[in-house]
């Protein structure tokens, strides 16, 4: 799905699925606020019987890279990633746009050789942090 955005038209076409009872999860970055992020998908699924999962962990702000991120051991790619952060702010260089997705791209290019979407059975899946939504995902589907 192409963001939050398109949210509403994607509910729109599972208008028929959501209809006859089928169950139905949606997975989503909470970004910059877990609230305000439940507050507005809350709102685009307006009582329907949807269920709702918030990355990281449904109840902290951040998202999939944040989530990936976290399960990572200690690497020095990310050591000299933080440390260039570092550097440019101490600067005043702007770093907004230098975010967990620079980091984990940057991670996976120089560790794997790969883009992130590519480089998924590099992680652990059995983290604690990846447990959460596995865990979420068994007790509403299985």
């Amino acid at each position: 799905m192409d963001g939050i955005g398109a949210l509403k038209k994607t509910l729109l076409s599972l208008s028929p699925e959501i209809t006859k009872g089928e169950k139905i999860l949606i997975v989503v970055d909470a970004d910059k606020s877990y609230c305000e992020r439940k507050d507005e998908v809350t709102t685009i699924i307006n009582n329907k019987d949807i269920d709702l999962f918030i990355l990281p962990d449904n109840k902290n702000s951040g998202d999939l890279e944040s989530l990936l991120l976290s399960t990572i051991p200690e690497n020095e790619i990310i050591k000299c990633f933080d440390i260039y952060t570092e550097c440019l702010e101490e600067n005043d260089i702007k770093t907004s746009s230098i975010n967990d997705k620079a980091k984990l791209f940057a991670y996976t290019t120089l560790s794997f050789n790969k883009k992130p979407k590519d480089s998924f059975e590099h992680f652990d899946f059995n983290h604690p942090k990846i447990v959460i939504l596995k865990n979420f995902m068994k007790e509403k589907y299985l």
